[in-house]
């Protein structure tokens, strides 16, 4: 859905949304190699830029480019699994949270096509936390020497915040604040394979879904008029219900510290998400019989 009167704010919105998704789904993985009374303790800083927030210039009659460059943040995530017998079964926590701020130019497409033009800038914050918690069930049970991979299915609740000003540069849009808080409960699941280079290195790719039942909404509030009086109020969806996340660690395994290749990913974000481009940079240090 979108807002009805201010139905310009919804990309750039959904991508802040997005954003923080992104990185909050992309948290430290459940070990693979389930064997009872085996532990793995996993943290994960993460530093992230972005260079073009949304890109819906192919709507010619109501699209436009918003920019990125003055925007970035950080995220951090902690999970523990623990496996509660010698296969298949495993149980994990992953506590996850994201926070971008900053400032887009929005360069939309005015009417009868004419070559987009300087709109608004859309200036604040977004956060998002998320408990996550379930199971895993090991998929190969040691049947492949130095390969091992489980399914996952958990339970997840998001914890969401935006403060944003919608600042005019053309009379013809308004001066907006748009504020929204929430929780949402939803689900996730995934697939999490580890391959053994040699004796010291450990390959993880994994394909990871999550979801909330419900969307997340803001209110907008006209703090200066330019097409809609002053103390005009609407409420909105404000972000997605859909995350997918896609990636390959790589981790040293006697110091237990992993390296995230998900930055290569970029153009699949981009292709995925209207045009959001991001650049993400994490590690992970892991803890434990693992």
């Amino acid at each position: 859905g979108v807002f009805i009167h201010f139905d310009y704010i919804t990309p750039p919105l959904e991508s802040f949304s997005r954003l923080t998704q992104i990185v909050t789904t992309d948290a430290p993985l459940p070990m693979t190699v389930v064997k009872k009374g085996k532990f793995k303790l996993e943290v994960k800083p993460t530093y992230f830029s972005v260079s073009q927030l949304a890109d819906t210039s192919y709507l010619l009659s109501s699209g436009g480019i918003y920019s990125g460059g003055n925007l970035n943040g950080w995220g951090g995530a902690a999970a523990l699994s623990y496996a509660v017998s010698d296969e298949p079964w495993l149980l994990y926590g992953i506590f996850s949270g994201a926070s971008v701020r900053g400032r887009s130019r929005a360069k939309l497409i005015p009417a009868f096509q004419q070559p987009m033009v300087d709109a608004f800038d859309m200036e604040g914050r977004s956060s998002i936390y998320v408990l996550n918690t379930g199971v895993g069930w090991d998929i190969v049970q040691g049947m492949m020497d130095g390969f091992s991979s489980i399914a996952t299915f958990g339970l997840l609740t998001q914890f969401y915040s935006t403060d944003m000003d919608v600042l005019p540069l053309s009379g013809s849009y308004d001066r907006l604040k748009v504020r929204g808080s929430g929780v949402l409960p939803g689900f996730s699941f995934g697939i999490v394979c580890d391959a053994d280079i040699g004796e010291y290195f450990r390959m993880t790719p994994y394909l990871m879904f999550g979801g909330t039942f419900s969307e997340p909404e803001s209110e907008v509030e006209v703090l200066q008029s330019g097409n809609h009086p002053a103390g005009t109020k609407e409420s909105g969806p404000s972000g997605s219900r859909l995350f997918p996340m896609l990636g390959v660690n790589l981790t040293y395994r006697p110091w237990g510290l992993s390296v995230s290749l998900s930055g290569f990913l970029t153009s699949y974000y981009s292709r995925l998400f209207d045009g959001l481009k991001v650049t993400q940079f994490s590690f992970s240090k892991s803890f434990g019989g693992y």
